[in-house]
């Protein structure tokens, strides 16, 4: 995605929360991540699993590796637990999307490495031993319908869903829900994308499962699931039926320190539009403003120049592919 020096696009960068030491790791990894989940996405999966893992058990896994920045961000917190990371990917890219399922976006093949997949794994490997993490992280390489039953068995603390497709987001949830330690996170990605095959892949699971879950937005398109929490009655879904919370965003005041700053360049260098959306998101996060089921289409207008560059400019798949 283009990176522009104007809101919203003006926040996706770690200079904002490098003043932290889990700041200064995530700034690291930036040629090795992709945009987003990096930066914000490590910052808040960060921050909520230093709270969680002293106090829940398992390991952690993670479904699309990309470029590795995720992996060796996972590997580094799971290090610092005495937790084991495993990282699957099929480093030949994406499989076929299903026509009824997703949404015209992403093809066959996305993500395949220039190079070689051996080449592309060597690279991986050799980014794991250069940070010591080689007792950490495994890299378990081939398609989910392949490796996730090899996974050893054993509860899980944390588990990144980023796989773009409705079949692969799915397969992952079948095969790693019901491992989730209570208190235990869960992260998809894209959940928000226009391709809408995760968002479609969790509704279908959880629908099924009997389960009402909350799905707590990550800054600006992923969600990220507390297994076990309850949805309280009083709590009113969204017109897409699902529940969602903006706590995490509010409650996070480096990210909203950055949109306040943002904000206040906009109304310099900016069309109306640009600072009244700024101004929204900035309102929408105040942390004393009661929740409402509209939340999320408060979130979604304020960041509609994201949305819109996003769907205008299909992302080259080669581009990412540099580990």
């Amino acid at each position: 995605m283009s990176r522009l020096p104007i809101y919203p696009f003006d926040l996706m960068d770690a200079s904002w929360i490098e003043t932290e030491p889990l700041g200064r790791e995530i700034a690291q990894l930036g040629s090795l991540s992709l945009t987003p989940p990096w930066p914000w996405g490590q910052w808040l999966y960060g921050r909520m699993l230093e709270r969680v893992l002293p106090i829940v058990p398992g390991d952690i896994v993670e479904c699309g590796v990309a470029k590795g920045g995720m992996t060796l961000f996972l590997g580094h917190v799971g290090q610092r637990h005495g937790r084991r990371v495993y990282a699957l990917d099929s480093f030949v890219g994406l499989p076929e999307p299903n026509p009824r399922l997703d949404n015209p976006y992403f093809q066959e093949g996305d993500y395949s490495p220039r190079e070689d997949k051996g080449s592309l794994v060597k690279r991986l490997h050799d980014a794991i031993r250069a940070r010591r993490l080689q007792g950490t992280v495994e890299v378990v390489s081939g398609f989910f319908a392949e490796t996730l039953g090899t996974l050893p068995k054993g509860p899980l603390s944390f588990v990144h869903i980023d796989a773009d497709l409705y079949h692969s987001v799915h397969s992952c949830l079948e095969a790693l829900w019901s491992r989730i330690s209570p208190g235990g996170l869960l992260a998809i990605d894209d959940f928000f994308h226009h391709a809408q095959g995760p968002a479609r892949a969790a509704g279908t699971f959880f629908r099924r499962s009997g389960e009402r879950v909350l799905y707590h937005v990550v800054f600006p398109y992923s969600v990220v699931i507390l297994k076990g929490e309850s949805v309280q009655p009083a709590r009113h879904r969204s017109l897409d039926g699902n529940y969602y919370s903006l706590d995490l965003l509010r409650e996070d005041v480096f990210l909203r320190n950055a949109i306040q700053t943002s904000l206040e360049t906009a109304r310099s260098n900016a069309n109306a539009r640009i600072v009244c959306n700024a101004d929204r998101l900035v309102r929408l996060l105040q942390p004393d403003v009661c929740e409402h089921s509209s939340d999320i289409y408060e979130y979604f207008r304020a960041l509609e120049d994201y949305w819109d560059n996003m769907d205008a400019e299909r992302t080259c798949p080669d581009d990412h592919l540099h580990i």
